[in-house]
């Protein structure tokens, strides 16, 4: 987006760039498409993203979970951190504080899902809930006094649009033939 705007020639840069996007939607066939769209996604993850996006592209379930607090003599709750997981560890990231923003926009991205938490990792649950991020959520609710903290768990795993993104992006991977245009 940025160079169509950086190439609009003086004119209104914005109306510009939709209008380029237009016309090449007229010229674009489905794989030229899809292909654009995964250059966009790829364009805009980070080194540590995509290597929580390798992780998963062999189907494994990830540990999840969100940090909330229950206030006392209500049945509401605040949420103080959003997706937490173990996926950063097992995918070696380099700055595991950041694996709840990553998650959250691989989430936004359509790479990844959430489901509910499974007991076959079990183990998982256990090792997030020791987690450094999910501790100082957990502190701070305390701290605070926004009530009792909870840690509500749940899987996070490849979407089905992020296989066919890893199918089409894997680096270790020969390029699938391109049908005749």
């Amino acid at each position: 987006m940025l160079m169509l705007v950086q190439n609009s020639d003086g004119a209104d840069p914005l109306r510009s760039a939709m209008n380029e996007l237009l016309e090449r939607s007229v010229e674009t066939d489905r794989t030229a498409s899809r292909d654009y769209l995964y250059g966009n996604i790829i364009g805009q993850l980070v080194p540590d993203e995509a290597r929580i996006v390798s992780a998963l592209s062999d189907g494994s379930l990830f540990a999840a979970g969100d940090v909330v607090a229950k206030q006392f003599g209500r049945s509401a709750t605040r949420t103080v951190l959003v997706n937490a997981s173990t996926v950063g560890r097992a995918a070696g990231v380099v700055t595991p504080d950041n694996v709840p923003t990553y998650v959250t926009r691989l989430h936004n991205f359509g790479l990844i899902e959430f489901g509910p938490p499974d007991e076959s990792i079990a183990m998982q649950f256990d090792i997030l809930a020791t987690d450094s991020a999910v501790q100082a959520a957990e502190a701070a609710i305390e701290g605070r006094r926004l009530g009792s903290p909870r840690l509500v768990g749940k899987t996070l795993s490849i979407s089905q649009f992020g296989r066919e993104f890893w199918s089409a992006a894997d680096p270790f991977r020969p390029a699938l033939p391109r049908p005749p245009s």
